[in-house]
């Protein structure tokens, strides 16, 4: 069984890479060769309607072994059918990469497709250490089921329009007439309610469709932005120009190569020069850094670049890099819409990778008063759930666009499952609960 999964991964990872490879040159032919537009453009077409199609058969296969596993008690079975749900998700994931242009966001139908994948490997590491699913966990399957059941209805909604005469990806993909557009739409518009999981951290992508708060400052060109980049990082041999991003806000992209030959990727806005994203491959390595000194070494690295009063608030160790996420800590209130993410070398203790724009949005001067809030021991009262408490501490919380509500954040597990449950420290009302899954191979990626 074990040979029979590997080789259907093999399978699966060069099918993505051909698609890819295929999108990539594609867009590169087309930019070259105007004369031979219609060819290409017919060829990028066919690219489109393979991932169309990949993604119809995929979620009808994702719903399918959804509903199968909620019924399934036999350890063997429900391994090959775990195996098959995260497979699919896999390939699905990749449809939707290919068609994720502008003006057709499918970035909340990506983030679900991932946590089905993730969701299915948890399960199938219990399983195979011959732990049973409990009914919680079922409970979230048929969640995800009735989800996939939808977006698999809305894709195949819109087969009719995709394969009437005329209709073309490549002309409508975004537009706002476009069926297939249109569809997504109605699912990103709240027809579904996608389940919590964190992989991350609580709230690490709390950005919404709003403008950014702390994006203030001088324009800079490209030029300039060469040299900021080497006034932040001291190690930084050479500078490279490499694209200008115009999505909501300009930014612009560098490719950075290190004094130890170390290469990475750097992005940072046109006004103000800030740092919004810089990554490096890291290969994994033993764990020689442990997690408090990981943390620390992050807290320093931010403090460097200006960001004061972050503390960490949650950390992970994946493929021997530690995910840690820091946020203001101001009169004992963690700030959660102002998350930065940094990547740190488990081995070295090299920060390799780091992202701010929840940070560019949300960090505004806030007038948090804790005057009137109820006492930590009255929030715990309202819960309304048997739960071992393990910590508990303010917090200010992003809710629905534009709008914060400080709350206790009750930390506690029940089993092995954790759970973040958040009480409005001014009401006592539940305004959120998260389940955390912890998972090697995960959704961690800054």
């Amino acid at each position: 069984m074990n040979r029979k999964l590997e080789n259907r991964e093999i399978v699966m990872i060069v099918i993505m890479i051909m698609l890819v490879v295929a999108v990539v040159a594609l867009s590169v032919f087309l930019g070259i060769y105007s004369n031979d537009s219609m060819k290409y453009k017919s060829s990028v077409e066919n690219v489109y309607r393979h991932a169309y199609y990949s993604l119809i058969e995929n979620y009808v296969d994702i719903e399918t072994n959804l509903s199968k596993i909620k019924v399934t008690r036999g350890k063997h079975m429900q391994e090959e059918i775990l195996n098959t749900i995260s497979s699919n998700a896999s390939l699905a994931g990749l449809s939707l990469s290919t068609l994720n242009t502008e003006g057709n966001d499918l970035s909340s139908i990506f983030k679900f497709t991932n946590q089905v994948g993730d969701y299915s490997k948890y399960l199938l590491n219990k399983v195979e250490k011959g732990d049973d699913i409990t009914d919680g966990e079922r409970s979230t399957l048929d969640k995800m089921h009735k989800i996939a059941r939808k977006i698999g209805d809305a894709l195949n909604s819109v087969k009719q329009s995709v394969n009437s005469d005329g209709y073309t990806f490549v002309d409508r993909l975004g537009q706002d007439d476009d069926a297939f557009s249109l569809a997504i739409k109605d699912l990103n518009n709240g027809s579904v309610e996608y389940p919590a999981l964190i992989y991350d951290g609580p709230f690490s992508d709390g950005i919404h469709d709003i403008k950014p708060k702390n994006l203030n400052g001088k324009k800079i060109t490209k030029e300039q932005g060469v040299d900021k980049i080497k006034s932040l990082f001291d190690k930084a041999k050479e500078v490279k120009f490499v694209a200008e991003n115009t999505n909501k806000f300009t930014s612009f992209l560098y490719d950075v190569t290190m004094e130890d030959g170390m290469v990475a990727t750097a992005q940072i806005s046109e006004i103000g020069g800030h740092i919004l994203m810089f990554t490096c491959y890291v290969e994994e390595g033993d764990v020689l850094v442990k997690e408090e000194q990981a943390k620390e070494i992050g807290r320093v690295a931010l403090q460097k670049h200006g960001y004061q009063d972050m503390t960490s608030v949650y950390c992970s160790l994946s493929n021997g890099v530690y995910y840690i996420n820091y946020a203001p800590k101001v009169d004992d209130i963690i700030y959660y819409p102002d998350l930065i993410k940094l990547k740190i070398s488990a081995n070295n203790g090299k920060v390799v990778g780091m992202e701010s724009l929840n940070y560019i949005y949300n960090h505004t001067t806030r007038d948090i008063s804790k005057t009137d809030i109820m006492t930590e021991t009255d929030a715990i009262a309202k819960l309304n759930v048997d739960i071992n408490i393990d910590e508990v501490r303010l917090a200010l919380i992003p809710k629905g666009v534009d709008k914060e509500i400080l709350t206790y954040e009750i930390v506690g597990h029940v089993g092995e499952d954790n759970y973040y449950i958040y009480v409005d420290a001014n009401t006592g009302d539940e305004v959120n609960v998260l389940m955390e899954i912890k998972n090697s191979g995960g959704n961690l990626l800054i």
